[in-house]
């Protein structure tokens, strides 16, 4: 048999061990660089942008490896610090350092290659992973505005691009650390005053645009939040993200049309992000569109099949088109997910109330106003079904 069949294998071989293995040393300059600063965790993805599903769990203590089981994905892959407490220049360096962990392997193949030069597989083997971790390296350390889909939907860009972002972060002032650690701990009222103060002292920094947004959206204080959603959609550099917060926060407004323009260029830039396709889909049951709805939740479910509220909205839905059973089963599965999804509890009330079963219908109208006193329509429904039962 000709040896050069023979080497094919072993080749392809070579070529998805240096895979995993430059792409793994990447992903874990980024986690040792949080674990070290923040003193807490981070997940890593070897084959895929937050996939958990088909995946092999390492729990390593300060860090949580999941590796597709495909090699042939293993090609690509993502940092996520559990810790959102981080400040600037930690972020700066835990980002920095993937491209500086692929450089270092690069020169230490390249060394390699060199003191071995005279053993042919040796010397073939450093110059495959010296072509891994170049590949590694250029595309981390060169800036790209391309967005990168992550599993649930979100987009990100590469590490020279999130640097290059954040550079001019590092001139905000003090208080910008004091504001994120409130809104980290849901002190969502300080923390918009704050960001809203800061944002008019620097109106060029569409981060603290984003954040002021963000507070005044967590605030149910729609109102003072649309000076931020109009500041934040002028921009030059809109996300698909940016989109659908401003666009929520002009659906709680009740200006559905002015919510769905936005939604749809939050879509025109990812079609993909869940949250847009969720409260896209929740506008259309406002408008009686039940079908375009279920279509829109079906492909939420299909991208992230643990985000409970497609399920939760694709219910409610099938209830409204007198699929009850169906809309019955996706409530269900909503509350496997979450059980103390208020919306989750309304919903299965309105299919008790459908089906004339009314004392559990208010049982669980009371229970979703318990969980949220904010849940829509809900003391319509109380009042409904008390005068029946």
């Amino acid at each position: 048999m000709d040896q050069s069949i023979l080497l094919i294998p072993l080749l392809v071989l070579f070529v998805i061990g240096a895979r995993f293995t430059t792409v793994f040393v990447h992903e874990l300059g980024h986690g040792l660089a949080v674990a070290l600063m923040s003193r807490g965790k981070a997940s890593l993805y070897i084959g895929s942008f937050g996939d958990k599903t088909k995946s092999l769990k390492i729990n390593l203590g300060i860090l949580i490896l999941y590796i597709k089981y495909n090699p042939f994905l293993w090609q690509k892959g993502l940092c996520v610090p559990h810790s959102r407490n981080l400040s600037i220049n930690q972020q700066i360096l835990y980002t920095v350092m993937g491209p500086v962990a692929s450089l270092l392997v690069l020169v230490a193949a390249c060394i390699l290659a060199f003191v071995f030069r005279d053993n042919e597989l040796v010397k073939m083997s450093c110059m495959v992973v010296v072509a891994s971790a170049f590949l590694d390296f250029y595309g981390s350390a060169t800036p790209r505005i391309t967005l990168i889909k992550t599993y649930g939907g979100q987009t990100v860009q590469n590490d020279a691009q999130q640097i290059k972002n954040l550079w001019p972060l590092r001139k905000l002032p003090n208080e910008y650390k004091q504001a994120s650690e409130l809104f980290d701990k849901k002190n969502y009222a300080e923390a918009a005053e704050l960001f809203a103060v800061m944002q008019r002292e620097n109106p060029a920094t569409q981060h603290l645009c984003r954040m002021a947004l963000a507070s005044f959206i967590q605030l149910k204080a729609y109102e003072k939040g649309r000076e931020f959603a109009d500041k934040l959609v002028a921009y030059t550099n809109v996300t698909s993200d940016d989109y659908v917060n401003a666009g929520l926060l002009y659906f709680e407004l009740e200006n559905n049309e002015k919510a769905f323009e936005l939604y749809s260029k939050s879509l025109a830039l990812n079609p993909d992000n869940i949250y847009t396709l969720n409260n896209r889909g929740y506008l259309f049951i406002i408008q009686n569109r039940f079908a375009e709805s279920i279509a829109l939740f079906d492909k939420a479910i299909h991208i992230d099949k643990t985000f409970v509220y497609p399920y939760v909205n694709r219910g409610l839905s099938k209830i409204k088109t007198g699929d009850l059973e169906g809309g019955l089963a996706d409530v269900q599965h909503a509350l496997t997910l979450d059980p103390n999804s208020a919306y989750a509890h309304c919903n299965l009330g309105i299919y008790h109330k459908e089906k004339g079963e009314n004392e559990e219908a208010l049982h669980l109208f009371k229970k979703a106003k318990e969980l949220d006193n904010d849940v829509r329509g809900i003391d319509t429904l109380i009042a409904e079904v008390e005068e029946k039962t």
